[in-house]
């Protein structure tokens, strides 16, 4: 929902049961107002307010992912949406199913700013399905190659994407490693096919070793998620 209009709502005294996407008590008992809609254009939002923030108080503590000897580090969302429906997490329900980019244009910019202004070294993207797009994370490796900055994934991506055509994925790795990533998160979770199958993890195991290769042979250090105490 929109926060924004959320904010608003209450201010002015209105009513909050007519902003969707909220739950809200009332007299001892839950409402839900339904579903917000959904933002497809993500381009129409709002760049991130980072002059109101304390940037040079994050840098100082340095509490970023897995910075790799960097403290000036910069998160960026390039997407919002999962086509996965993994029992375990939360993104579908949040974003939904559908994977929504914001112009590789406008997240270049985004970047740009981050280094020219803030002089951050290192992006980290939080994004759940940075490659389940391939043409427009192709086009953004072009875009951020001149900006020198080093990036990585450590929120997780899907380990198969791509692992039907592995000419493919050599090349996509490669050309991560050649704008900048040095660092990719696999999301594995677990090592028995049975257990992921129960998740709904859409993830043959067989494609593991081959896609950690692909991206070791790119240059890239991989890191990779895993779960336990699964029902079962």
């Amino acid at each position: 929902f929109s926060v924004g209009e959320l904010i608003n709502t209450y201010h002015k005294g209105g009513d909050v049961g007519n902003v969707k996407g909220v739950a809200y008590m009332k007299n001892g008992k839950v409402f839900e107002t339904g579903k917000s809609d959904r933002i497809n254009d993500l381009d129409t939002l709002p760049r991130e307010a980072r002059e109101l923030m304390n940037m040079e108080g994050y840098f100082e503590l340095g509490l970023f992912h897995s910075p790799k000897g960097k403290n000036r580090v910069g998160n960026v969302m390039a997407t919002r949406g999962c086509p996965e429906k993994c029992t375990f997490c939360t993104t579908p329900d949040a974003w939904g199913n559908i994977v929504r980019w914001r112009s590789p244009q406008n997240i270049y910019e985004e970047i740009k700013e981050l280094v020219e202004i803030y002089k951050v070294e290192e992006i980290q993207f939080d994004d759940d399905t940075l490659t389940a797009n391939r043409k427009k994370l192709l086009e953004l490796c072009d875009l951020i190659a001149p900006l020198d900055v080093r990036w990585c994934t450590p929120n997780g991506i899907k380990i198969n994407y791509h692992s039907k055509n592995p000419e493919m994925q050599d090349y996509l790795y490669k050309k991560m490693h050649d704008s900048g990533c040095y660092q990719v998160t696999f999301a594995i979770e677990s090592g028995n096919q049975e257990v992921l199958d129960r998740t709904k993890k859409r993830l043959p195991l067989e494609t593991v070793k081959p896609a950690i290769e692909s991206a070791k042979k790119a240059g890239l250090l991989v890191h990779t998620f895993w779960m336990v105490g699964f029902p079962g």
